[in-house]
Protein backbone atom coordinates (compact mmCIF):
# COMPACT_ATOMS: atom_id res chain seq x y z
CA UNK A 1 0.00 0.00 0.00
CA UNK A 2 1.34 3.45 -0.71
CA UNK A 3 0.24 5.15 2.48
CA UNK A 4 1.90 8.96 2.46
CA UNK A 5 1.45 11.95 -0.39
CA UNK A 6 4.33 14.13 -1.21
CA UNK A 7 3.35 17.70 -1.33
CA UNK A 8 1.37 19.19 -3.74
CA UNK A 9 3.93 21.10 -5.73
CA UNK A 10 5.57 17.83 -6.66
CA UNK A 11 2.85 17.64 -9.38
CA UNK A 12 5.46 20.47 -11.00
CA UNK A 13 8.75 19.38 -9.62
CA UNK A 14 8.28 15.77 -11.05
CA UNK A 15 8.23 17.24 -14.51
CA UNK A 16 11.42 19.15 -14.30
CA UNK A 17 12.25 18.13 -18.06
CA UNK A 18 9.07 20.17 -19.38
CA UNK A 19 9.64 23.32 -17.05
CA UNK A 20 12.89 23.41 -18.27
CA UNK A 21 11.72 23.40 -21.60
CA UNK A 22 9.05 25.97 -20.99
CA UNK A 23 11.72 28.31 -19.60
CA UNK A 24 14.02 27.65 -22.52
CA UNK A 25 11.49 28.53 -25.29
CA UNK A 26 10.38 31.75 -23.38
CA UNK A 27 13.68 33.31 -22.78
CA UNK A 28 14.23 34.73 -26.23
CA UNK A 29 11.76 37.07 -25.26
CA UNK A 30 14.02 39.25 -22.97
CA UNK A 31 16.05 39.89 -26.36
CA UNK A 32 13.04 41.18 -27.86
CA UNK A 33 11.93 38.68 -29.48
CA UNK A 34 8.02 37.55 -29.62
CA UNK A 35 7.51 33.89 -28.99
CA UNK A 36 4.08 31.79 -28.96
CA UNK A 37 4.15 28.66 -26.93
CA UNK A 38 1.35 25.61 -26.89
CA UNK A 39 0.71 23.73 -24.25
CA UNK A 40 -0.78 21.01 -24.22
CA UNK A 41 -2.00 17.78 -21.92
CA UNK A 42 -5.38 15.89 -21.31
CA UNK A 43 -7.43 16.84 -17.60
CA UNK A 44 -5.67 16.13 -14.45
CA UNK A 45 -1.74 16.29 -16.52
CA UNK A 46 0.06 18.90 -14.96
CA UNK A 47 -0.38 21.70 -17.62
CA UNK A 48 -2.06 24.40 -14.78
CA UNK A 49 0.34 22.99 -12.14
CA UNK A 50 3.67 23.53 -14.59
CA UNK A 51 2.24 27.72 -15.93
CA UNK A 52 2.46 28.43 -12.13
CA UNK A 53 5.98 27.08 -11.71
CA UNK A 54 7.00 28.85 -15.09
CA UNK A 55 5.04 32.09 -14.04
CA UNK A 56 7.03 32.16 -10.94
CA UNK A 57 10.47 31.70 -12.77
CA UNK A 58 9.38 34.12 -14.99
CA UNK A 59 8.39 36.56 -11.72
CA UNK A 60 12.35 35.74 -10.29
CA UNK A 61 13.89 37.02 -13.50
CA UNK A 62 12.20 40.44 -13.14
CA UNK A 63 9.19 39.89 -15.85
CA UNK A 64 5.78 41.06 -15.62
CA UNK A 65 3.48 38.07 -15.56
CA UNK A 66 -0.15 38.56 -17.01
CA UNK A 67 -2.64 34.95 -16.27
CA UNK A 68 -6.02 34.59 -17.71
CA UNK A 69 -8.31 31.66 -17.99
CA UNK A 70 -10.48 30.40 -21.17
CA UNK A 71 -13.06 31.19 -18.44
CA UNK A 72 -15.43 27.60 -19.06
CA UNK A 73 -19.23 28.71 -19.24
CA UNK A 74 -19.00 31.96 -18.09
CA UNK A 75 -16.02 33.03 -20.14
CA UNK A 76 -17.29 31.32 -23.18
CA UNK A 77 -19.81 34.83 -23.76
CA UNK A 78 -17.59 36.87 -22.99
CA UNK A 79 -15.76 38.44 -25.54
CA UNK A 80 -11.79 38.40 -25.08
CA UNK A 81 -12.49 37.03 -21.08
CA UNK A 82 -9.24 35.27 -21.09
CA UNK A 83 -6.99 38.53 -22.13
CA UNK A 84 -9.60 40.59 -19.86
CA UNK A 85 -8.99 38.61 -16.84
CA UNK A 86 -5.03 38.73 -17.40
CA UNK A 87 -4.56 42.15 -17.82
CA UNK A 88 -6.91 42.28 -14.77
CA UNK A 89 -3.89 40.41 -12.68
CA UNK A 90 -1.86 43.53 -13.14
CA UNK A 91 -2.99 44.83 -9.32
CA UNK A 92 -2.61 41.06 -8.24
CA UNK A 93 1.85 41.63 -7.84
CA UNK A 94 3.27 40.35 -4.75
CA UNK A 95 4.54 42.93 -2.63
CA UNK A 96 8.09 41.95 -3.05
CA UNK A 97 7.52 42.90 -6.54
CA UNK A 98 6.63 46.28 -5.83
CA UNK A 99 9.42 46.99 -3.97
CA UNK A 100 11.85 46.15 -6.49
CA UNK A 101 10.93 48.20 -9.81
CA UNK A 102 14.19 48.09 -11.16
CA UNK A 103 13.61 44.81 -11.50
CA UNK A 104 10.75 45.13 -14.27
CA UNK A 105 7.96 43.61 -11.93
CA UNK A 106 5.48 45.72 -10.88
CA UNK A 107 5.19 47.98 -13.97
CA UNK A 108 2.36 49.55 -14.14
CA UNK A 109 2.22 48.91 -17.41
CA UNK A 110 -0.01 52.48 -18.83
CA UNK A 111 -0.94 50.71 -22.22
CA UNK A 112 -3.23 48.62 -20.17
CA UNK A 113 -5.69 50.63 -19.14
CA UNK A 114 -5.86 51.14 -22.81
CA UNK A 115 -5.96 47.75 -24.21
CA UNK A 116 -9.00 47.29 -21.66
CA UNK A 117 -11.04 50.03 -22.88
CA UNK A 118 -10.84 48.58 -26.55
CA UNK A 119 -11.25 45.18 -25.00
CA UNK A 120 -14.91 46.51 -23.70
CA UNK A 121 -15.67 48.08 -26.95
CA UNK A 122 -15.65 46.10 -30.05
CA UNK A 123 -16.61 47.77 -33.13
CA UNK A 124 -19.56 45.52 -34.04
CA UNK A 125 -21.23 42.51 -32.64
CA UNK A 126 -18.78 40.04 -30.94
CA UNK A 127 -20.60 36.95 -32.84
CA UNK A 128 -19.77 38.45 -36.48
CA UNK A 129 -16.76 40.06 -35.01
CA UNK A 130 -14.67 36.70 -34.69
CA UNK A 131 -15.48 35.35 -37.89
CA UNK A 132 -14.80 39.04 -40.11
CA UNK A 133 -12.62 38.68 -42.65
CA UNK A 134 -9.21 40.14 -43.93
CA UNK A 135 -8.39 43.22 -45.80
CA UNK A 136 -9.64 46.72 -44.68
CA UNK A 137 -12.35 45.39 -42.79
CA UNK A 138 -13.26 46.99 -39.36
CA UNK A 139 -12.36 44.03 -37.99
CA UNK A 140 -9.09 43.49 -39.20
CA UNK A 141 -8.26 47.03 -38.37
CA UNK A 142 -10.09 46.45 -34.36
CA UNK A 143 -7.30 42.90 -34.22
CA UNK A 144 -4.97 45.24 -35.95
CA UNK A 145 -5.09 47.91 -32.73
CA UNK A 146 -5.36 45.26 -30.17
CA UNK A 147 -2.56 44.13 -31.58
CA UNK A 148 -0.55 47.20 -31.38
CA UNK A 149 -1.54 47.88 -27.64
CA UNK A 150 -0.33 44.79 -27.00
CA UNK A 151 3.11 45.20 -28.57
CA UNK A 152 2.50 48.53 -26.02
CA UNK A 153 2.27 46.44 -22.79
CA UNK A 154 5.48 44.44 -23.50
CA UNK A 155 7.67 47.41 -24.81
CA UNK A 156 6.49 48.94 -21.56
CA UNK A 157 7.69 45.74 -19.40
CA UNK A 158 11.89 46.41 -19.36
CA UNK A 159 12.40 42.78 -18.86
CA UNK A 160 9.75 41.12 -20.64
CA UNK A 161 6.10 40.39 -20.80
CA UNK A 162 5.10 36.62 -20.00
CA UNK A 163 0.87 36.22 -21.39
CA UNK A 164 -0.46 33.10 -19.81
CA UNK A 165 -3.37 32.02 -21.12
CA UNK A 166 -4.93 28.59 -19.61
CA UNK A 167 -7.50 26.55 -20.45
CA UNK A 168 -7.93 27.92 -23.68
CA UNK A 169 -10.20 25.49 -24.76
CA UNK A 170 -13.12 27.30 -23.49
CA UNK A 171 -12.37 30.63 -25.06
CA UNK A 172 -14.61 32.28 -27.01
CA UNK A 173 -14.28 33.14 -31.15
CA UNK A 174 -13.04 36.64 -30.49
CA UNK A 175 -10.38 35.55 -27.99
CA UNK A 176 -9.50 32.30 -30.60
CA UNK A 177 -8.87 35.45 -33.57
CA UNK A 178 -6.85 37.73 -31.46
CA UNK A 179 -4.68 34.84 -30.39
CA UNK A 180 -4.26 33.93 -33.89
CA UNK A 181 -3.74 37.86 -34.79
CA UNK A 182 -0.53 37.45 -32.51
CA UNK A 183 0.70 33.88 -34.27
CA UNK A 184 0.22 35.24 -37.81
CA UNK A 185 1.63 38.97 -36.53
CA UNK A 186 3.83 38.63 -33.62
CA UNK A 187 4.26 41.91 -32.32
CA UNK A 188 8.37 41.97 -32.25
CA UNK A 189 9.20 43.28 -29.39
CA UNK A 190 9.51 41.25 -25.54
CA UNK A 191 6.27 39.74 -25.43
CA UNK A 192 6.00 35.97 -24.87
CA UNK A 193 2.44 34.24 -25.23
CA UNK A 194 1.76 30.82 -23.67
CA UNK A 195 -1.40 29.06 -24.17
CA UNK A 196 -2.42 25.52 -22.56
CA UNK A 197 -5.32 23.70 -23.77
CA UNK A 198 -7.22 20.30 -24.25
CA UNK A 199 -6.53 19.32 -27.40
CA UNK A 200 -9.27 17.01 -27.72
CA UNK A 201 -11.70 19.85 -26.04
CA UNK A 202 -9.52 22.78 -28.22
CA UNK A 203 -12.10 24.37 -31.36
CA UNK A 204 -11.48 23.56 -34.84
CA UNK A 205 -10.11 27.40 -34.80
CA UNK A 206 -7.58 27.27 -32.09
CA UNK A 207 -6.06 24.00 -33.70
CA UNK A 208 -5.45 25.42 -37.21
CA UNK A 209 -4.20 28.95 -36.01
CA UNK A 210 -1.25 26.95 -33.74
CA UNK A 211 -0.76 24.39 -36.82
CA UNK A 212 -0.38 27.82 -38.55
CA UNK A 213 1.98 28.81 -36.36
CA UNK A 214 4.12 26.01 -35.98
CA UNK A 215 4.33 25.96 -40.08
CA UNK A 216 5.31 29.50 -40.27
CA UNK A 217 7.92 28.97 -36.60
CA UNK A 218 6.08 31.46 -34.63
CA UNK A 219 4.84 29.14 -32.78
CA UNK A 220 6.72 26.00 -30.85
CA UNK A 221 4.62 22.77 -29.12
CA UNK A 222 5.07 21.10 -25.79
CA UNK A 223 3.01 18.14 -24.87
CA UNK A 224 2.47 16.64 -21.47
CA UNK A 225 3.22 12.91 -21.68
CA UNK A 226 1.75 10.78 -19.13
CA UNK A 227 4.56 10.22 -16.13
CA UNK A 228 7.09 7.74 -15.87
CA UNK A 229 7.01 5.49 -12.98
CA UNK A 230 9.89 6.96 -11.53
CA UNK A 231 7.83 10.29 -11.69
CA UNK A 232 4.78 8.83 -10.25
CA UNK A 233 7.08 7.33 -7.42
CA UNK A 234 8.25 10.75 -6.59
CA UNK A 235 4.62 12.24 -6.35
CA UNK A 236 3.71 9.45 -4.03
CA UNK A 237 6.72 9.86 -2.21
CA UNK A 238 7.18 5.80 -2.86
CA UNK A 239 9.99 3.75 -3.88
CA UNK A 240 9.44 2.52 -8.02
CA UNK A 241 10.03 -0.99 -7.25
CA UNK A 242 6.98 -1.63 -4.86
CA UNK A 243 4.15 -3.52 -6.51
CA UNK A 244 1.41 -1.08 -4.86
CA UNK A 245 3.10 1.99 -6.51
CA UNK A 246 3.28 -0.40 -10.47
CA UNK A 247 -0.52 -0.70 -9.37
CA UNK A 248 -1.25 2.49 -9.21
CA UNK A 249 1.12 3.90 -12.18
CA UNK A 250 -0.67 1.77 -14.23
CA UNK A 251 -4.40 1.97 -13.03
CA UNK A 252 -4.05 5.98 -13.37
CA UNK A 253 -1.98 5.76 -16.64
CA UNK A 254 0.75 8.01 -15.38
CA UNK A 255 -2.15 10.80 -14.83
CA UNK A 256 -0.89 12.72 -11.75
CA UNK A 257 -4.65 13.73 -10.96
CA UNK A 258 -5.95 10.22 -11.25
CA UNK A 259 -2.59 8.87 -9.43
CA UNK A 260 -3.53 10.62 -6.27
CA UNK A 261 -6.48 10.11 -5.96
CA UNK A 262 -6.26 6.62 -6.51
CA UNK A 263 -3.48 6.48 -3.82
CA UNK A 264 -6.11 8.94 -1.62
CA UNK A 265 -8.46 5.46 -2.03
CA UNK A 266 -5.86 3.23 -1.01
CA UNK A 267 -4.16 5.05 1.72
CA UNK A 268 -5.42 6.12 5.63
CA UNK A 269 -9.16 7.59 4.74
CA UNK A 270 -8.54 10.27 7.88
CA UNK A 271 -4.39 11.66 6.53
CA UNK A 272 -5.16 15.03 5.14
CA UNK A 273 -2.94 15.00 2.45
CA UNK A 274 -5.55 12.00 0.74
CA UNK A 275 -8.61 13.61 1.66
CA UNK A 276 -6.89 16.88 -0.16
CA UNK A 277 -6.07 15.00 -3.14
CA UNK A 278 -9.90 13.05 -3.18
CA UNK A 279 -11.35 16.59 -3.17
CA UNK A 280 -9.65 18.02 -5.58
CA UNK A 281 -10.57 15.18 -7.99
CA UNK A 282 -13.91 15.79 -7.18
CA UNK A 283 -13.70 19.57 -7.86
CA UNK A 284 -12.44 19.18 -11.03
CA UNK A 285 -15.14 16.56 -12.23
CA UNK A 286 -17.96 18.29 -10.60
CA UNK A 287 -16.60 21.82 -12.43
CA UNK A 288 -16.87 19.46 -15.57
CA UNK A 289 -20.17 18.05 -15.58
CA UNK A 290 -21.70 21.07 -14.24
CA UNK A 291 -22.31 22.44 -17.43
CA UNK A 292 -24.01 19.70 -18.88
CA UNK A 293 -27.83 19.56 -19.91
CA UNK A 294 -30.24 17.55 -18.31
CA UNK A 295 -29.98 15.38 -21.52
CA UNK A 296 -26.41 15.23 -21.54
CA UNK A 297 -26.45 14.25 -17.73
CA UNK A 298 -28.78 11.40 -18.05
CA UNK A 299 -27.47 10.02 -20.77
CA UNK A 300 -23.90 9.97 -18.96
CA UNK A 301 -25.42 8.43 -15.84
CA UNK A 302 -26.90 5.73 -18.03
CA UNK A 303 -23.64 5.20 -19.69
CA UNK A 304 -21.75 4.83 -16.14
CA UNK A 305 -24.83 2.04 -15.05
CA UNK A 306 -23.43 0.31 -18.08
CA UNK A 307 -19.87 -0.12 -17.32
CA UNK A 308 -16.87 0.25 -18.80
CA UNK A 309 -18.40 -0.23 -22.27
CA UNK A 310 -21.55 0.85 -24.03
CA UNK A 311 -23.30 1.96 -27.27
CA UNK A 312 -25.65 4.70 -28.28
CA UNK A 313 -28.62 1.69 -28.57
CA UNK A 314 -27.75 0.95 -24.89
CA UNK A 315 -27.64 4.37 -23.79
CA UNK A 316 -31.05 5.10 -25.05
CA UNK A 317 -32.68 2.16 -23.45
CA UNK A 318 -30.86 2.89 -19.73
CA UNK A 319 -31.66 6.39 -19.97
CA UNK A 320 -33.98 6.08 -21.59
CA UNK A 321 -34.16 8.63 -24.58
CA UNK A 322 -34.78 8.64 -28.12
CA UNK A 323 -32.36 7.03 -30.16
CA UNK A 324 -31.69 10.61 -31.63
CA UNK A 325 -31.34 12.15 -28.61
CA UNK A 326 -29.21 9.87 -27.41
CA UNK A 327 -26.97 9.98 -29.93
CA UNK A 328 -26.75 14.02 -29.87
CA UNK A 329 -26.09 13.94 -26.13
CA UNK A 330 -22.83 11.54 -26.71
CA UNK A 331 -21.50 13.35 -29.09
CA UNK A 332 -21.36 16.20 -27.00
CA UNK A 333 -20.10 13.74 -24.02
CA UNK A 334 -17.24 13.17 -26.88
CA UNK A 335 -17.04 16.83 -27.95
CA UNK A 336 -16.17 17.40 -24.19
CA UNK A 337 -14.08 14.82 -23.75
CA UNK A 338 -15.79 13.07 -21.06
CA UNK A 339 -16.27 9.69 -23.65
CA UNK A 340 -14.11 8.23 -26.09
CA UNK A 341 -14.42 6.13 -28.59
CA UNK A 342 -13.62 2.30 -27.62
CA UNK A 343 -12.15 -0.58 -29.57
CA UNK A 344 -14.77 -2.41 -31.36
CA UNK A 345 -18.13 -1.17 -33.64
CA UNK A 346 -19.35 2.09 -32.08
CA UNK A 347 -18.26 0.89 -28.85
CA UNK A 348 -17.61 4.25 -26.53
CA UNK A 349 -16.08 4.20 -23.28
CA UNK A 350 -15.47 7.31 -20.51
CA UNK A 351 -12.32 8.90 -20.62
CA UNK A 352 -10.80 7.14 -17.37
CA UNK A 353 -12.98 4.89 -14.89
CA UNK A 354 -12.48 7.36 -12.14
CA UNK A 355 -14.74 9.19 -14.15
CA UNK A 356 -17.34 6.34 -14.31
CA UNK A 357 -17.25 5.86 -10.55
CA UNK A 358 -17.93 9.87 -9.61
CA UNK A 359 -20.82 9.57 -12.21
CA UNK A 360 -22.12 6.47 -10.75
CA UNK A 361 -21.80 7.13 -7.13
CA UNK A 362 -24.03 10.41 -7.71
CA UNK A 363 -27.09 9.21 -9.08
CA UNK A 364 -29.99 8.43 -7.43
CA UNK A 365 -29.99 4.86 -5.41
CA UNK A 366 -33.76 4.35 -6.53
CA UNK A 367 -32.71 5.83 -9.75
CA UNK A 368 -29.77 3.65 -10.95
CA UNK A 369 -31.96 0.17 -9.60
CA UNK A 370 -34.41 0.54 -11.97
CA UNK A 371 -31.29 1.77 -14.46
CA UNK A 372 -29.89 -1.76 -13.98
CA UNK A 373 -32.99 -2.98 -14.39
CA UNK A 374 -33.56 -1.54 -17.86
CA UNK A 375 -29.69 -2.76 -18.71
CA UNK A 376 -30.67 -5.91 -17.56
CA UNK A 377 -33.23 -6.43 -19.85
CA UNK A 378 -31.53 -4.76 -23.15
CA UNK A 379 -28.63 -6.88 -22.71
CA UNK A 380 -30.96 -9.75 -22.30
CA UNK A 381 -32.67 -9.00 -25.52
CA UNK A 382 -29.46 -8.69 -27.48
CA UNK A 383 -28.39 -12.38 -26.14
CA UNK A 384 -25.23 -10.77 -23.82
CA UNK A 385 -23.64 -13.44 -21.85
CA UNK A 386 -24.30 -14.14 -18.16
CA UNK A 387 -21.41 -12.70 -17.02
CA UNK A 388 -22.27 -9.14 -18.41
CA UNK A 389 -25.87 -9.77 -16.99
CA UNK A 390 -25.15 -10.77 -13.59
CA UNK A 391 -24.08 -7.62 -12.19
CA UNK A 392 -27.24 -5.87 -13.37
CA UNK A 393 -29.02 -8.18 -11.93
CA UNK A 394 -27.17 -8.21 -7.97
CA UNK A 395 -27.28 -4.21 -8.69
CA UNK A 396 -31.17 -3.94 -9.27
CA UNK A 397 -32.13 -4.70 -5.99
CA UNK A 398 -35.65 -5.75 -5.52
CA UNK A 399 -36.27 -4.98 -8.75
CA UNK A 400 -34.44 -8.38 -9.89
CA UNK A 401 -36.72 -11.62 -10.37
CA UNK A 402 -35.98 -15.47 -9.52
CA UNK A 403 -35.71 -15.63 -13.30
CA UNK A 404 -33.39 -13.11 -13.01
CA UNK A 405 -31.20 -14.78 -10.17
CA UNK A 406 -30.54 -17.72 -12.17
CA UNK A 407 -28.12 -15.77 -14.18
CA UNK A 408 -26.18 -15.84 -10.66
Amino acid sequence: MVTALAPRYARTTVRRSELRTLTELVGPATAGRAATVELTGDPGSGKTALLAALAAEARRAGRVVLRGLGGGTAGQQAPFWPFVEALGTLDGLGPAQRDTPADGAGTALPPAAGLLRRLAQPPEDPDTLAESGGGLTRGCQYFAELRRLLADCAAAAPRGLLLVLDDFHWADPCSVRLLETLIRRPVGTGLVTVVAHRPRQAPVGLRLAVRHGVELGTVDEIGLAPLTLDQSAELLGAAPDTPALRRLHTRSGGNPLYLTALAAADGDPDDLAHLDARRDLETRLLAECAPLTDDERLAAQAAAVLGDTFDVEAVAAVAPLRHGVACRTLGALRHRDLIRSAPGHGALTFRHALLRDFLYAETDACWRAAAHRRALDHLAERGAPPLDLAPHVVRSGTLATPEDRAVL
